[in-house]
């Protein structure tokens, strides 16, 4: 395996196609970039010939690794294994780098901009930010350390827009005074939204606790969650919240009748709380009535509601503390819907579990299942989404692939038929995030555009009107946007 990346600007329209891009201040130009570590420790004898065996080539990311070997080592945030990048043939941790820096050099040799040790460990360690093809280091750098602002429309009967009143809004309306934010996440009714400080803000129903203010009030405007900081990542679930912070720890808030906050018992909390028994976590996400954790072994934790087996685990008792799940190794992304998950693997494979009334597991039937099962039809994916009863996989030539309940269009396939196995929606392309809503979808290509489908009966869709839509629809004066995310009938944009 060669010890080289890709990152894919927004006007190089093909990721299949070998294209190399050198920074001139602005963007990057066509002309081969070289990221090289130098090292720079006391010790001279551990200089060796370092800097020419420990060079990253910002190349064609099809031709060198594949992405999700890439999105493995920033999510474990470590190199090591065979199924890892080798630096100086050597297996080592991260935080080795720390000392050392980093230069982007043209092919002449030109130093053409320097990155920060810092910017690198963020590049590698951060948990909130994925590298898709279609980003490239100025943007995570602006997206990870500057932020943006957030933009929602849909359904706000609670306030979860964040725009001080309850009204719905079908165009993407800027919510006011929020500044620097690099994550949100979109839940039943509730709004989590990150900063750069670590810091977060919230909105909405603030019934069972779940904005984790101290009581059941609902805010119309985005409240700075108190005694909580250095988070890295948010979840907010159907009546509940997860956050997780940068030492690998959960924290739990809202609804907890069955057990989803993981702390032991099925009492409700209103403000956040520390999951005692779950450390290590590079990525929690919080579904209907039940959680996932993603430690940094790859190995996958359930907790909560698993009637339907949902959480992955023997039986269909609920768990009231985080349980691992046996038989899933290697794993590099999590996501819950209603009653079912997908997880992804460090080789592009999807496995799903729980319900499959609609079709939402990808597996060709409507059974259910009881333990994670490969979906033998997906390979090559690099992120996966799901919300309510549908199931959205880009894969890493920028193309979504749909399946679950399509009442609504939500599967972007033009008809409301669903679909039990993964069907590719063949009007997207050049697509680097996706996300999969109530029932409606959103995805956001490589030039910073969003596109909708689905349910719009409450303007969630961002067109302007109600009407619902079955294939993919541009959202019209809506650009540079490096993160979308679906909720119950509303959604939210980060740019």
């Amino acid at each position: 395996m060669g010890n080289s990346l890709s990152y894919f600007t927004k006007d190089n329209v093909t990721p299949s196609t070998s294209c190399s891009r050198s920074y001139d201040g602005s963007h990057f130009t066509s002309t081969e970039v070289k990221v090289s570590i130098n090292i720079k420790e006391e010790n001279n004898d551990s200089k060796r010939n370092d800097e020419q065996n420990s060079s990253i080539y910002v190349g064609n990311i099809l031709e060198s690794l594949d992405y999700t070997t890439f999105l493995t080592l920033i999510r474990r945030g470590k190199i090591e294994g065979k199924d890892l990048i080798y630096l100086s043939n050597t297996s080592r941790k991260l935080k080795e780098y720390c000392n050392r820096s980093f230069q982007i050099k043209n092919s002449e040799g030109k130093i053409v901009e320097t990155i920060s040790q810092y910017l690198f460990f963020i590049l590698l360690k951060d948990r909130g930010i994925r590298i898709i093809p279609g980003q490239n280091l100025r943007e995570i750098y602006k997206q990870r350390v500057i932020g943006g602002k957030v933009w929602s429309f849909g359904y706000n009967c609670y306030g979860q827009l964040g725009l001080g009143d309850n009204k719905n809004r079908s165009t993407p309306t800027l919510i006011p005074h929020l500044n620097n934010i690099v994550q949100m996440s979109a839940g039943g009714y509730h709004s989590l939204i990150l900063d750069n400080k670590g810091r977060v803000w919230t909105c909405g129903t603030g019934r069972y606790g779940r904005l984790g203010l101290g009581d059941e009030n609902n805010r119309f405007n985005p409240t700075l969650i108190p005694n909580l900081s250095n988070i890295a990542q948010v979840s907010a679930g159907d009546q509940y919240s997860l956050v997780l912070d940068s030492q690998g720890q959960g924290w739990g808030f809202g609804n907890n009748y069955s057990g989803q906050l993981g702390l032991g018992d099925a009492t409700n909390r209103n403000i956040p709380t520390l999951i005692s028994n779950l450390e290590n976590v590079i990525e929690i996400c919080a579904g209907e009535a039940h959680s996932l954790a993603l430690d940094n072994q790859g190995r996958v934790w359930g907790f909560g509601s698993n009637y339907n087996r949902q959480s992955g685990l023997d039986g269909n008792e609920n768990r009231l503390v985080p349980t691992l799940i046996h038989n899933l190794n290697n794993i590099v992304q999590i996501s819950t819907g209603d009653y079912h998950s997908l997880v992804l693997d460090n080789r592009g494979r999807v496995w799903s579990f729980g319900s499959n009334a609609y079709g939402q597991l990808g597996l060709g039937d409507v059974m259910d299942r009881n333990i994670p099962t490969l979906i033998y039809n997906l390979e090559n994916v690099v992120e996966i989404s799901t919300k309510n009863i549908h199931s959205l996989v880009l894969d890493n030539q920028g193309r979504v692939w749909s399946f679950g309940s399509n009442a609504y269009g939500q599967l972007g396939l033009g008809d409301a038929m669903n679909r039990n196995i993964p069907t590719l929606i063949s009007n997207l392309e050049n697509i680097i995030a996706i996300a999969a809503g109530d029932d409606h979808s959103l995805v956001l290509d490589n030039q910073g555009r969003v596109w909708s489908f689905g349910d719009n009966g409450l303007g969630q869709l961002g067109l302007r009107n109600v009407m619902d839509r079955n294939i993919p629809t541009l959202i019209p004066d809506i650009n540079d946007v490096f993160q979308i995310d679906t909720g119950n009938n509303y959604s939210l944009i980060l740019k």
